[in-house]
């Protein structure tokens, strides 16, 4: 899927309908970038995989999307969390890339995002809540259902909630 498309399937998975169709055609005269998936979970996990790989990682690092490919150091940290998030996926039996093709997913939008600050960094930088409790948080709560360690992402989760967690101090 394309960065920034609106998707539109049916959940988890099933045929792209006429009504859905429909909708698509009158989103894309809006210029929404829509796109109809037949298989909406493994779509939804896709992105989650990409934005938990690379977010709390640039977040923490304070850094924009291009340092992840420039420092060994942070794009191996984002890889790990990947890989155990596949791991919870494959165990809960959602349809997912190879890790190849995920972590080349990675290096992908991170090229294509280069000059990017995340939506979590900005949040971070504001003060905002993150969205780290629906990304690797996330991860971590699944993973403890399907019994699957997620010792990274319980680590990174626990790192930026810290952070929200001062930012709200501060505020008070």
């Amino acid at each position: 899927t394309g960065h920034g498309s609106l998707m539109l399937g049916s959940w988890p998975s099933g045929p792209v309908t006429p009504a859905m169709m429909a909708l698509e055609a009158l989103l894309q005269q809006a210029n929404l970038n829509p796109i109809c998936v037949e298989n909406a979970r493994s779509h939804v996990w896709r992105k989650a995989l990409l934005n938990s790989a690379i977010n709390p990682v640039c977040a923490l690092a304070g850094v924009e999307n291009g340092i992840m490919l420039e420092r060994h150091d942070l794009l191996e940290s984002g890889l790990e969390l990947l890989r155990e998030a596949m791991d919870v996926g494959h165990a809960l039996g959602v349809e997912q890339p190879s890790p190849v093709e995920a972590a080349t997913d990675v290096i992908d939008v991170l090229t294509a995002t280069a000059t990017n600050r995340c939506s979590m960094l900005e949040d971070v930088r504001r003060g905002r809540r993150t969205e780290i409790d629906a990304l690797n948080g996330a991860v971590v709560d699944l993973g403890e259902e399907a019994g699957v360690p997620t010792t990274r992402n319980a680590q990174i989760t626990a790192l930026v909630r810290a952070v929200d967690a001062d930012h709200s101090r501060s505020a008070l």
